[in-house]
């Protein structure tokens, strides 16, 4: 009975994904338009519905911190510019986006300021925005600035909203410049979508990264139709990162960086890896991922960490203490065996600008730009439905933040049947079940443990041993017979004789105690 309730009631539950309406109703030249905007997944706040307050101007950055706006800052004008002005009722805040510091931080400023939503008019103009009024010299911006969480806003639960500069525009010269007074309204709904959305930046060297490509790569075929994955290498700005100069690049940007110091990633120590020979496989790895062959992709990916990142031995079932990661035999066997045209991925790699100039790369320029404007800080990242997760990439954390962010009337079976199964979610899904995955990977322990190689001995030092021990057991004999020997001959032969030839033996001399009649 709750089963049939329960999907009877699946159309009416839907995704978490929020759709948002920015809607003026004062003053009249201003109402009932729609501004263009960008609602920031900032935060913890999920309250839906429609809010409706007054709007009020802050002319200063909110970079610093405030312990009360200044009452000549705030437009429009106080009736009293002699004190602290304080809202008698909750308000939305109006402030200029400044780019000096995170939008995280001018969020939390407006909220310790009581403010019941923060609306960041952008300065500069979108590139495709034709309406937008450009200062003269200005340059346009080709996408907006970003306002997502840096893993620091958890605190935050006030919405935050980027107001792009030609609507934005409009709002502040009507709070600033006429003093009027402003109403907004700003609508929430969750929106049904039937394709979610997420997103992943990974480094080919990165631990974390090298599991979760080995295990998505069961685990994408079954959500392809449901998910859409947006894979993005992780690549360092070396201008910024790194201190490098174009110029004069030094030892650590010449061994970590491509392009004379722009791209860079970290080295592996371990494997004596340098970041340059990473940030090469990135590029590889970008141009097999745009001939959208994704699950190819997959098998490339786990192919490589086989046999040239551990340089797996099959005959001893043991991996090799050198990688193969840069060599180009390696690369080349890998390639054609996921099914890859070596040739076009070189030519691909070639024209995306090369590693060697003292130039840009069309494709490492476009994944550190992404990495960028999503604020992504730390490696492997996830991004689901324009939310940043700050758990540790893993094929059961993205599979369960997945699911969870679907809506359940277009949820895929295999979220259901392997949602519990937190240990092995790959082996699940690859397998139909839960069950039949701890099955499985218990008779791989089993299989391991009987089939593992016993140590080899040497011949030579097997003989030694023997040979050894022989001695030492003969030597312990021979010592033992020697001592009975001796002991035998060294007692008197007469201690047990009787009493011929005069000679009495030992026993019959012993004193007689007592006598029986």
């Amino acid at each position: 009975m709750n089963w049939l309730l329960f999907l009877s009631l699946a159309p009416l539950v839907v995704s978490s994904a929020t759709i948002s309406k920015l809607l003026i109703h004062s003053p009249n030249h201003l109402s009932n338009v729609e501004m263009s905007h960008v609602l920031s997944p900032i935060g913890k706040a999920s309250s839906m519905g429609n809010t409706l307050l007054p709007a009020y101007f802050y002319g200063l950055h909110l970079c610093d911190s405030l312990d009360y706006m200044n009452a000549t800052r705030v437009h429009p004008d106080p009736e009293k510019e002699d004190v602290p002005w304080k809202p008698s009722t909750p308000f939305f805040l109006v402030a200029h986006f400044a780019r000096d510091c995170s939008a995280v931080r001018q969020a939390r400023t407006a909220q310790n300021l009581g403010a019941a939503a923060l609306f960041l008019v952008d300065t500069e103009c979108l590139c495709t925005d034709t309406d937008c009024e450009k200062e003269e010299g200005q340059q346009c911006e080709e996408y907006d600035p970003s306002l997502k969480d840096n893993g620091s806003g958890g605190d935050i639960g006030i919405h935050t909203v980027l107001v792009r500069k030609s609507a934005g525009d409009k709002i502040v010269k009507a709070l600033r410049h006429d003093n009027q007074h402003v109403m907004m309204e700003l609508r929430l709904d969750y929106v049904d979508y039937q394709m979610s959305s997420y997103e992943v930046w990974t480094s080919p060297t990165d631990m974390y990264s090298r599991y979760w490509l080995w295990e998505w790569g069961k685990v994408y075929p079954a959500l392809k139709q449901h998910a859409e994955l947006h894979w993005h290498p992780y690549i360092i700005n070396g201008y910024k990162g790194w201190r490098c100069n174009a110029n004069t690049p030094d030892l650590s940007c010449t061994t970590h960086c491509t392009n004379h110091g722009r791209y860079c990633n970290p080295a592996d120590i371990e494997k004596n890896i340098t970041g340059r020979d990473s940030v090469i496989e990135s590029l590889r790895r970008q141009c097999l991922w745009e001939t959208k062959e994704h699950e190819k992709f997959f098998d490339y990916a786990q192919r490589f960490q086989h046999q040239c990142y551990h340089n797996f031995d099959e005959q001893h079932q043991t991996e090799k203490p050198t990688t193969r990661f840069s060599d180009p035999k390696c690369i080349s066997e890998v390639l054609k065996q996921a099914g890859f045209n070596e040739k076009a991925i070189e030519k691909c790699m070639e024209e995306s600008g090369s590693v060697d100039s003292n130039a840009t790369n069309s494709k490492l320029d476009r994944a550190m730009h992404s990495r960028e404007s999503n604020e992504i800080l730390q490696y492997p990242a996830m991004v689901v439905d324009s939310v940043l997760f700050e758990s540790v990439l893993t094929a059961n954390a993205l599979f369960e933040n997945i699911c969870e962010n679907m809506a359940f009337n277009v949820t895929p079976p295999v979220c259901y049947s392997c949602s519990w199964c937190t240990s092995d979610v790959a082996g699940c899904v690859e397998l139909g079940s839960c069950e039949a995955a701890r099955k499985h990977r218990h008779e791989e322990e089993e299989k391991k443990k009987h089939s593992a190689p016993r140590p080899r001995r040497h011949p030579f030092l097997h003989f030694l041993k023997w040979t050894f021990f022989l001695i030492l057991l003969g030597g312990c004999i021979y010592a033992g017979w020697t001592y009975f020997v001796q002991q035998r001959n060294d007692f008197p032969r007469h201690a047990f004789a009787g009493g011929d030839g005069g000679h009495r033996g030992v026993l019959t001399e012993y004193m007689q105690l007592s006598t029986q009649d």
